[in-house]
């Protein structure tokens, strides 16, 4: 858990720049250009497919952040192990514990952004709407909205630990 790579990973994903390295990282393994869309792409094949789906740009992620790879791959196959043990058939606990990290990380979002922050911002009179990750606010209201939105981050991720971005 204390890994040198998980570090370099926490840092670069507080500053919004983890994309765009383990682009960099893609083009100098495979010796074809990478794009930023590129490593969010590969980021989320991590984390969104199956344990086992070792594609060669999966590897390359495996090499810079072994640590990050290894908890994403254990943690399915211990819910596929978790699934099979219920006494489900090897193709549905298969499916249910690949899904495992996405469902627990969507819910995640959903508790912060949902649960949390819209219900609170809808209580309190403002007329939003989520979107993921995001708040969608009348402009007049961005000011505000915002300001709360970054409290609660605050309060959950601590203060610093993330980085947020508007949009008109």
């Amino acid at each position: 858990w204390l890994s040198e790579d998980l570090d370099t990973l926490k840092t670069l994903t507080k500053t919004g720049k983890f994309y765009d390295v383990l682009a960099e990282k893609l083009t100098i393994e495979t010796g074809k250009m990478h794009t930023r869309k590129d490593g969010k792409q590969t980021a989320f094949e991590v984390l969104f497919s199956a344990a086992r789906n070792n594609t060669p740009e999966k590897e390359v992620l495996r090499k810079y952040w072994p640590a990050f790879v290894h908890i994403c791959d254990t943690f399915k196959l211990a819910h596929i192990d978790a699934y099979e043990a219920q006494g489900r058939p090897r193709a549905e606990a298969l499916d249910f514990g690949n899904a495992s990290l996405a469902v627990f990380l969507q819910r995640i979002e959903s508790g912060i952004f949902v649960d949390r922050i819209l219900i609170d911002l809808l209580r309190r009179g403002y007329r939003v709407l989520s979107k993921h990750d995001s708040i969608l606010c009348k402009p007049s209201e961005l000011p505000e909205v915002l300001a709360f939105v970054r409290a609660h981050l605050d309060n959950i991720l601590g203060e610093g630990e993330y980085q947020l971005s508007v949009e008109e």
